[in-house]
């Protein structure tokens, strides 16, 4: 087969197709805050692909007419994910505090259980200055491709995954006088289950794998909000993150040392 005239088409259909069902009640205790508890279920199709060439994947040399793959023989396949979470929230708000609290559970069919909580508190220490304190854990989840990916001679997918989760704690004052607000703010993170590429010279390709080394993140972060008229504002951000990596590779991280942002909103709604 002449290998400079190879064909392939790949059909993706259904990729975004959902369906759920969400409830929540809520219940004011008065003096003791306000509790909410709720309940979703989701039922997803992660991917779903019909693929056509003219050669065979497992074996390009060999020719073949231009027709549709046998799913073993395509990248994929197709693939579905059904949630369920649970969560319960708590408010608490007095003259000079407020505190939220997030307690959730989630069960991914091809991933497993998890477990998150999350705190959140705010203190005003003068009319124009407050503290601002956060902590707990987030997750997330593999995707399709770190999952699923097949047949392909660099990078292999891995369907024995666990979650990557990220703990972070973070402090920051925020202060605010006429149109101008600023915040900076100093958090870490520590990354645990780190998905990343290892190669696996059995194979001779890259694995998708949970690193069994947890990542550290001191970083801060300078934001801050001008409203130049009533209807525009000019918002900019500063971040600087430094990681402890532990021997992982920097390339892996996907984390700029430095990143700013700028930008404008215009919102001209209420003017008639």
């Amino acid at each position: 087969m002449d290998p400079t005239f190879c064909l392939v088409r790949v059909l993706y259909y259904d990729k975004d197709y959902k369906a759920g069902l969400s409830l929540d009640v809520s219940k004011d205790l008065g003096n003791y805050g306000k509790f909410l508890i709720g309940f979703n279920a989701e039922h997803v199709n992660l991917y779903n692909a019909d693929t056509y060439a003219n050669f065979n994947l497992k074996n390009p040399l060999l020719p073949t007419l231009y027709s549709e793959l046998e799913k073993q023989g395509s990248f994929y396949g197709n693939h579905k994910r059904n949630l369920v979470s649970v969560y319960l929230q708590h408010f608490l708000i007095g003259d000079k505090f407020r505190l939220l609290s997030n307690l959730n559970f989630e069960r991914f069919s091809d991933v497993g259980n998890a477990f998150t909580l999350n705190f959140s508190a705010m203190y005003n220490l003068l009319q124009n200055l407050d503290l601002k304190f956060n902590a707990g854990r987030a997750i997330r989840v593999p995707s399709f491709e770190e999952l699923y990916l097949r047949n392909n001679s660099f990078v292999l997918g891995n369907e024995d995954f666990d979650f990557e989760k990220i703990d972070t704690a973070m402090i920051s004052l925020s202060f605010k006088e006429g149109r101008v607000s600023v915040e900076p703010t100093l958090y870490f993170s520590l990354v645990r289950d780190f998905i990343m590429q290892e190669y696996d010279p059995s194979s001779r390709v890259f694995r998708w794998i949970n690193s069994g080394k947890n990542i550290k993140v001191l970083g801060s972060m300078l934001s801050g909000k001008a409203d130049l008229t009533p209807n525009v504002q000019l918002y900019g951000t500063l971040t600087y993150n430094r990681a402890l990596k532990d021997g992982i590779e920097t390339y892996t991280l996907r984390m700029p040392e430095w990143k700013g942002t700028i930008g404008t909103t215009a919102n001209f709604k209420d003017i008639t």
